[in-house]
């Protein structure tokens, strides 16, 4: 099943094996628009269920991390965008995404900047997951 995620008015998907691991939590508060299935971040957020969210982002983080090593071990990547290296385009990012997680931990900060940091993060996350897709050598992963 796709489901999505809007993030600062953008749309972004969820993979799949994302979406299986936390099929619990993400039916709970997934809406359905134009035929299109979303999960509502925002109710969960004023229900109050940062770890959940934490949980998520978690998730998207560790698959992006193995499906971008994945692809370049086996070189599936780079066929729509000859610069493009999934596993260089992950680490940029994560040592930002590790940054913010420390700031998430402390006390020192409030809660909405918690919650921007993670939104931020899964942003980035899931648009680099929309590049992966996008340079995927292997077509029928393009439903990822």
């Amino acid at each position: 099943m796709e489901c999505y995620i809007v993030i600062n008015g953008e749309e972004y998907l969820i993979p799949s094996d994302v979406f299986l691991a936390n099929e619990r939590i993400i039916s709970k508060y997934m809406y359905n628009n134009n035929g299109k299935n979303y999960l509502n971040i925002n109710l969960m957020r004023e229900h109050g269920l940062f770890d959940e969210i934490i949980h998520i982002y978690q998730t998207i983080k560790n698959y992006m991390e193995t499906y971008a090593m994945n692809m370049a071990a086996i070189g599936m990547f780079s066929t729509a965008d000859l610069e493009f290296d999934p596993l260089v385009s992950f680490m940029k990012i994560k040592q930002e995404l590790n940054e913010n997680e420390k700031k998430i931990k402390t006390s020192e900060i409030t809660d909405d900047d918690k919650y921007n940091l993670i939104y931020d993060g899964l942003r980035k996350l899931l648009m680099l997951n929309e590049q992966t897709i996008k340079n995927d050598e292997f077509e029928d992963n393009k439903i990822r």
